[in-house]
């Protein structure tokens, strides 16, 4: 898959010549004449890479760099300005704003995909980076809470069963019923975790319907919040009422297995740990 630039500069001959480049160099590229139709864009389309003028007629360069940084969608994207201003203060100044790269008119071609390349790859680098620490944090909180949520109720299922083999036939039915429950109690705590676990396995490998990927995109607690706006506003004798606010939240077309999983999840930390 090829890599997204966006080009803004406001000279049609210029933005035009860097278009054909980028196309015969494999890259795929968008452009922008002007830094309003830049910011526009940029609201529902995230760039691997933006090239931008400083000088911009109405929205200077500047000023998409402000939107870019302060958007989270964005503020990761390589941003690299092109400028006919060639002194030191004032470039120090662009990359103290937050600009990755500069690169000064006029340009020779060939500069110009050395230094696209270099910070697609950087980024690239800086992606990868920050995945494997997430995937290394979520291990270390696992480990850290394993012995809490899966050694503990397995070890409650087998002292309550070493309990019920070892009995001389004393046991009083309550005692019994207690013992009994607490297996019980402990087995579905376990499940639930193991349920809970394959889940996320299933989800990070995106192994589920494509067409109901939107759902998990959504923040965990808008999607509390909007559905126990519906349980407040909704018929409470009719459960099938339900469905339509599935739909609303994530275009849901398949299964509502997931659904149900991170529907108890939240409605249960959310009892458990908030206020």
């Amino acid at each position: 898959m090829s890599n997204k630039i966006l080009v803004i500069e406001d000279d049609v001959q210029l933005a035009k010549a860097i278009e054909i480049l980028l196309k015969v160099s494999e890259f795929e590229p968008f452009v922008a004449m002007n830094g309003e139709d830049a910011i526009h864009l940029l609201t529902n389309f995230i760039p691997d890479l933006i090239l931008c003028d400083i000088k911009l007629p109405g929205i200077t360069g500047h000023t998409v760099l402000e939107f870019v940084r302060n958007d989270k969608r964005l503020a990761s994207t390589p941003f690299i300005f092109l400028t006919a201003y060639t002194s030191d203060k004032y470039v120090r100044m662009s990359m103290n704003e937050g600009a990755d790269d500069y690169i000064t008119k006029p340009f020779a071609f060939e500069d110009l995909l050395a230094t696209i390349k270099a910070r697609i790859s950087i980024a690239d680098k800086n992606k990868q980076a920050k995945i494997e620490g997430i995937n290394s944090t979520w291990l270390d909180i696992f480990n850290l809470n394993f012995q809490h949520e899966f050694l503990t109720p397995l070890n409650s299922m087998m002292n309550g069963s070493y309990l019920l083999q070892h009995t001389d036939g004393t046991f009083k039915v309550n005692d019994f019923k207690d013992v009994h429950r607490a297996i019980y109690s402990s087995s579905f705590r376990l499940f639930r975790n193991c349920r809970n676990l394959i889940t996320y396995s299933k989800l990070l490998n995106k192994d589920f319907n494509s067409k109901s990927s939107r759902l998990f995109e959504l923040k965990a607690t808008d999607v509390l919040k909007q559905t126990m706006a519906y349980f407040n506003s909704c018929d409470n004798s009719s459960k099938d009422n339900l469905n339509p606010q599935v739909e609303l939240l994530g275009n849901w077309t398949g299964s509502t297995e997931y659904f149900d999983i991170l529907f108890t999840e939240l409605i249960d930390n959310a009892l458990r740990f908030n206020s």
